[in-house]
């Protein structure tokens, strides 16, 4: 059966078995259900139905999970647009499980880059150190703090999308091209294929 396959599930709908009947056709129904792993969510009373008449109450609209740990807020609304009644449903406390995403990668790619807070430091120091004006000094200084403060990283790329276009529609659209220029230089050619 289709439902014991699934692992969280809320089913809802309008499902034309009356959950108030006692017909032996409905107890096997809700039986089913039980078997499948699903709870009914809707209150089985007259005082909840979802379709209301001057002679019947019906409830044929209905809320069915498999999700044991859950609380439910459920609630059913009166609806002038409709002859059933809203479900209004809510799942309350529920935190999905976070999944540890991790994509997959095409490679990974070595680079070289500059760790600027050490950099930054190295230069500092430099400069309540040492009051020069040759800007020489300087230069070869910040060039040797540059290649002290290089540092290795590995930069992590994601793989790349297939291309969506293929022979067949480079070629489809070399048709099209073809047929256009023959339709403008015959417009009243009606045998143009």
């Amino acid at each position: 059966m289709q439902l014991e396959k699934r692992k969280r599930t809320l089913l809802l709908g309008d499902f034309n078995y009356d959950l108030l009947s006692t017909k032996k056709s409905v107890k096997n129904y809700k039986t089913t259900i039980k078997e499948s792993g699903y709870d009914i969510i809707n209150k089985i009373h007259y005082n909840y139905c979802t379709r209301e008449t001057n002679r019947t109450k019906t409830i044929l609209d209905r809320v069915y999970s498999n999700l044991k740990q859950n609380k439910f807020h459920f609630a059913i609304i009166e609806f002038s647009m409709s002859d059933h009644k809203l479900i209004c449903f809510e799942i309350r406390n529920y935190t999905p499980k976070q999944k540890n995403y991790t994509p997959k990668l095409l490679n990974s790619v070595k680079i070289q880059a500059i760790n600027y807070e050490k950099l930054y430091t190295i230069v500092k120091s430099y400069i309540k150190e040492n009051n020069e004006s040759d800007y020489s000094v300087l230069e070869d200084y910040l060039i040797k703090s540059i290649n002290q403060s290089r540092i290795n990283e590995i930069k992590k790329c994601n793989p790349v999308n297939k291309d969506w276009i293929n022979k067949t529609i480079i070629e489809g659209i070399d048709r099209r091209n073809a047929l256009w220029l023959e339709c403008r230089k015959n417009p009243t050619d009606t045998k143009i294929e």
